[in-house]
């Protein structure tokens, strides 16, 4: 497991503090993959679903092609949906990114989330083929589900109405499938914050691993 300062990371990535710049991508390369999926799952559990994280590669099944972060297979009941997700950590420190600060009034962060889902989304479609991608059908591992789904796990604050929700799905236009669902994870985490939560305890085992080697390779 691992814990995580949620005022510290939403510092980071939506503030961009003056001595984080250029650590981002780096930091991202070390846990941001797993943060995304992490949160995800937590948000997911904390609503009632059971969550499993399917091993083997989000892909088409062709050697060359796109490929995808990882699958969620989510429970609730009777029902199962397979998720193919794409995780993106774009941030205040993204190229075209812009900082929200964590205290930002409910107005401001509203209209930050819809002018940040329309930098995103535009007429029915994503506006970045890094992200269309995840409209593509990939190759289940399993047939074990009742319905196959595209999720978006982004880091910035956004949505189509500026709603609290960090997790949505919108109608798709001339795609293979009809709605996409996007959740984000800065939203999840001003949620949490705001319900008086200061810390989380996040399954993360590579970063865990990665963390074990930069201690013993760098000891400070």
């Amino acid at each position: 497991m691992v814990s995580i300062d949620i005022k510290a990371i939403l510092e980071f990535f939506d503030e961009r503090p003056e001595n984080s710049k250029h650590h981002a991508t780096a930091i991202c390369s070390v846990a941001g993959e797993e943060l995304g999926v992490a949160l995800l799952k937590h948000y997911l559990e904390s609503e009632g679903k059971e969550i499993t994280l399917l091993s083997g590669s989000c892909t088409t099944g062709k050697q060359k092609g796109p490929r995808l972060d990882c699958w969620l297979l989510v429970t609730e009941g009777r029902k199962r949906t397979l998720y193919q997700v794409e995780v993106k950590n774009w941030s205040a420190h993204a190229i075209g990114g812009r900082c929200l600060p964590i205290d930002a009034d409910e107005r401001d962060v509203s209209e930050y989330k819809i002018e940040r889902w329309r930098h995103e989304w535009r007429n029915g479609r994503f506006t970045k083929r890094q992200v269309s991608k995840v409209l593509i059908p990939m190759r289940p591992p399993t047939a074990n589900y009742d319905y196959h789904e595209p999720l978006v796990c982004y880091w910035t604050a956004l949505h189509p109405e500026g709603l609290e929700e960090p997790l949505f799905a919108i109608s798709v236009r001339g795609a293979a499938f009809s709605l996409v669902n996007v959740f984000s994870m800065s939203s999840y985490l001003r949620n949490l914050r705001k319900m008086g939560k200061r810390r989380l305890q996040l399954e993360m085992p590579t970063t865990s691993i990665r963390m074990n080697w930069l201690h013993t390779l760098f000891g400070l």
